[in-house]
């Protein structure tokens, strides 16, 4: 097995992280080993995940190394905190509510099966009592921690009930359900294209499934951090048949595999803090209840431009015609999205004189800066003029037409699928690159020349056409375009 590979196993279509426990501390851990499914079957995914985990372990052998048994806790302790902890909630529930375990309680409950070591380890810490994770001890503890949990959730399920109830007795009549408030919200502000209507309206949904369509007023900070908690168990691939199901049987019914990642996950209940705060302007409620709930650090990793060899290793193998093509090379050389090029219309690709340009000033994009003019870059191979002659000729209306324009996604949805499925085959397979990492590396080779950043940032779309006209006046702004294009100088295609 390669050093990348260290550690890891596969039992089935799951990936495992494993790591052996040297004798002389075996029986502090009392083990063979350490084993721990990573839930996926991908071997890059498993390749990076794996890493933390055995660090985690091979400090927990040093620190077992310097103690070398674990360190004694009084088991009659343990079990006096574990009763004041059952019983500290039906004297003080609002405190207990707050208490620092609970968040880890909301946790632990969204598992299935619930895994209660954790959550017992917790509470005998918030109490003072320190206990090693593999301590053949807590055997004697689990009964005891089992029955209080569930006395726990009684209280827990009787306090959400009165309160349920509560809010149903002074909510008025007439206010506002959480779908109405969607629909009035996506009218009020709507995003920038069809994908991104899909993708709202889908997160949308997923919270009304949760919480149901329950007047605005009524949806409380715990309803909404117990969602958020639910969201990391959500399945980042899934069949049409298991995405028609509701949120709650869809986790149930999802096979092992990767789930959210955190980046995901803040993206979707960034929806429903927006969606709240909304619901506050119009005064539906005095407070948004998922304001602050999702602080949690973000694990998308960082992207980078593609590197020399990894240029190389693309074009040189590109397929030889179509968005396939094209999309990659038109985004090397303007440093575009990808979607702002690949839905454009052969509208879009106009001329001026001796300036050919792409022109997305009468389109709906990402931000009100992206509505800019890019000329064609020089370097641009002769085929791409030829090209779009060609498409003009048979009466098309798309500079790709294989691409799905009409599809609620976007045209680009499939393409971007299949340019991380192609690009691993080819061999690049850091994790950190992307398609959008063409506009990286356009960005890093602007910043390199001798163009003022002002007007890259209008060719990039990070500033508006509007500064560049108010700079050197009206009717400058395309001429002044194709002449800083020009000094953009990029490696030339192999």
């Amino acid at each position: 097995m390669s050093s990348k590979n260290y550690g890891l196993i596969r039992r089935g279509d799951t990936y495992y992280a494993r790591m052996g426990i040297p004798a002389d501390v075996r029986p502090t851990f009392g083990q063979r080993e350490f084993k721990e499914s990573l839930k996926t079957s991908e071997l890059r995914e498993a390749q990076f995940l794996a890493p933390p985990l055995m660090a985690k372990w091979g400090g927990e052998i040093a620190q077992a190394r310097g103690i070398k048994a674990a360190p004694p806790f009084d088991i009659e302790a343990a079990k006096r905190a574990i009763n004041h902890w059952r019983d500290f909630g039906g004297k003080n529930p609002n405190l207990w509510i707050a208490a620092p375990e609970m968040k880890l309680h909301r946790l632990t409950r969204a598992a299935n099966p619930p895994d209660l070591d954790p959550l017992m380890l917790e509470v005998l810490r918030q109490r003072q009592i320190q206990v090693a994770a593999h301590d053949r001890r807590l055997g004697q503890l689990r009964p005891l921690f089992a029955a209080a949990y569930q006395h726990v959730e009684t209280i827990l399920q009787n306090i959400s009930t009165a309160m349920e109830d509560f809010k149903a007795a002074v909510t008025p009549p007439s206010a506002m359900i959480l779908s109405d408030l969607g629909k009035r919200w996506l009218a009020k502000f709507p995003p920038p294209g069809p994908k991104e209507v899909g993708k709202i309206e889908a997160h949308i949904r997923r919270l009304i499934e949760f919480v149901g369509d329950v007047p605005v007023s009524s949806v409380t900070a715990m309803q909404l951090d117990d969602y958020l908690t639910t969201l990391a168990s959500f399945p980042r691939n899934r069949s049409t048949a298991l995405n028609a199901l509701p949120i709650r049987d869809l986790i149930a019914a999802a096979p092992t595999g990767p789930r959210l990642s955190d980046k995901t996950k803040n993206e979707w209940f960034s929806t429903v803090v927006r969606m709240f705060a909304y619901a506050s302007q119009l005064d539906q409620i005095s407070k948004n209840p998922a304001e602050g709930l999702n602080s949690g650090k973000k694990l998308a990793l960082k992207r980078r431009a593609y590197d020399e060899a990894e240029l190389k290793l693309i074009f040189s193998r590109l397929p030889a015609a179509g968005a396939k093509h094209w999309l990659a090379i038109l985004c090397y050389y303007h440093g575009a999205r990808l979607t702002e090029i690949g839905a454009a219309k052969l509208a879009d690709f106009k001329q001026d004189g001796e300036i050919h340009y792409f022109d997305l000033t009468e389109r709906t994009l990402k931000t009100e800066t992206s509505a800019r003019l890019i000329p064609l870059h020089p370097a641009m191979p002769a085929g791409w003029l030829a090209y779009v002659e060609a498409l003009r000729a048979a009466g098309e209306t798309y500079l790709f037409p294989e691409l799905p324009h009409t599809s609620k996604y976007g045209p680009c949805h499939e393409f971007s699928k299949w340019w991380g499925r192609w690009t691993r085959e080819i061999g690049v397979t850091d994790p950190r690159v992307c398609f959008h990492s063409f506009r990286h590396g356009w960005k890093r080779a602007a910043r390199a020349s001798s163009v003022k950043e002002e007007l890259h940032d209008v060719l990039s779309g990070h500033k508006g056409v509007g500064g560049v006209g108010r700079t050197y006046g009206e009717g400058a702004a395309l001429t002044i375009l194709a002449d800083s294009i020009k000094q953009i100088t990029l490696e030339p295609l192999p």
